[in-house]
């Protein structure tokens, strides 16, 4: 009797082990026939309610489940967020209750606020901080080039650090003016002024990202990283892709390819003949930076060896090593149009080729930092 007492115990105690008590955040990958959902860790799980199971729906941005509404696993569907509450076994997730946020309504909100940022914001590269005066002088590139707007904070703003781990907003630490430091990329929206030069900021967001340019010498579909060949110093560089980069390209527009032609870094002459299409030319000179804005994303598979290519990303330990938050694809022309921009704004300058100067391709207020270096509002 004691033996069998303890072969149950045993038993219990693997039982118990093998099917734990599990909160699990993810996003739906399927809800007909089978609801499979996939974990923020990668994980794939095969979903199943229990008797008395609830699932109720939240509106993005809620903080609670005040407003919650009762909901049937008929108004599940593909990309929606989810938070599973149940016991996991593996692969699959018995689930006692299922908070869901609506793909189709995240949407919507992302879409509402990025419009807000764009139409009542500035972004660029933190030049000065100010605690005296409680503000921050940002450079901000334009068509007409790269100028000062002085924020100024508020009592109540914001003030918000991307986590290292996450370029999205929901994921940002609070943070304060002390923290910001020159050389920083910063959003802030608020109320500007009439001649642009001054913001009182509502909110802002900041952190330090770098940006890069090469061309593609091999790619790893398995891993979703890319091999570049560094234009800055020809070494090779490993950009590491997750499921939060966003990827773009620009068109072959012009009979100019991507990959082949003259290397980034070394155009020669003025911009390509034509250059960029009616709908993506900006009045009053080139704006890379709205270029990008304004190109739709593309996925992965679209990126190609021999591809000239920019990044923006988060900076780790290994400078040949980065983790992209956007990749733009087909950029031998837009370096070639930056670079010629940038030689006409340094003539008469010392003598400083590609990466001399506030309008250099390197880093700094008009580099590729300035124009890559941001995430989105996301």
């Amino acid at each position: 009797m004691q033996l069998m007492f303890r072969f149950l115990f045993s038993l219990v105690l693997a039982t118990a082990a093998f099917c734990q008590q599990a909160r699990v955040l993810g996003t739906v990958q399927s809800a007909v026939p089978t609801l499979e959902v996939k974990t923020d860790k990668g994980e794939v799980l095969k979903v199943a309610l229990i008797d008395k199971a609830t699932i109720r729906k939240i509106a993005p941005g809620a903080k609670d489940l005040s407003a919650a509404q009762t909901v049937s696993l008929d108004d599940l569907a593909s990309g929606d967020r989810v938070l599973l509450r149940g016991t996991q076994a593996g692969a699959d997730f018995s689930a006692e209750s299922i908070i869901l946020m609506s793909s189709r309504e995240i949407n919507q909100k992302n879409q509402a606020e990025t419009a807000e940022w764009t139409k009542r914001g500035i972004s660029g590269l933190v030049d000065k901080v100010d605690p005296a005066s409680n503000s921050i002088t940002v450079l901000v590139r334009g068509t007409e080039g790269t100028k000062p707007v002085k924020v100024t904070i508020a009592e109540k703003t914001d003030i918000k650090r991307y986590a290292k781990d996450s370029v999205k907003y929901a994921s940002a630490l609070a943070s304060k003016l002390s923290d910001v430091k020159k050389g920083d990329q910063l959003r802030a929206m608020g109320a500007k002024s009439e001649d642009g030069t001054t913001l009182t900021a509502e909110r802002i967001i900041y952190g330090t990202f770098r940006s890069a340019a090469g061309v593609i010498t091999g790619i790893n579909a398995e891993t979703k990283e890319v091999t570049v060949k560094d234009w800055q110093n020809s070494k090779p560089m490993v950009i590491q892709l997750s499921a939060d980069t966003t990827v773009k390209k620009m068109p072959n527009f012009g009979g100019m390819g991507s990959g082949g032609g003259r290397p980034p870094g070394m155009p020669t002459g003025g911009p390509p003949a034509g250059g960029p299409p009616a709908g993506m030319r900006p009045p009053g000179g080139f704006d890379p930076s709205q270029m990008i804005e304004r190109l739709p994303a593309v996925s992965f598979a679209d990126l190609v060896v021999g591809d000239t290519i920019m990044i923006a990303s988060t900076p780790t330990d290994k400078p040949d090593r980065l983790i992209a938050i956007t990749v733009v694809g087909g950029a031998e022309r837009i370096l070639t149009m930056l670079s010629a921009q940038s030689q006409a704004g340094a003539a008469g300058a010392a003598a400083g080729g590609m990466r001399g100067g506030m309008g250099g391709m390197g880093g700094g207020a008009g580099g590729l930092d300035a124009i890559m270096g941001m995430p989105g509002i996301q």
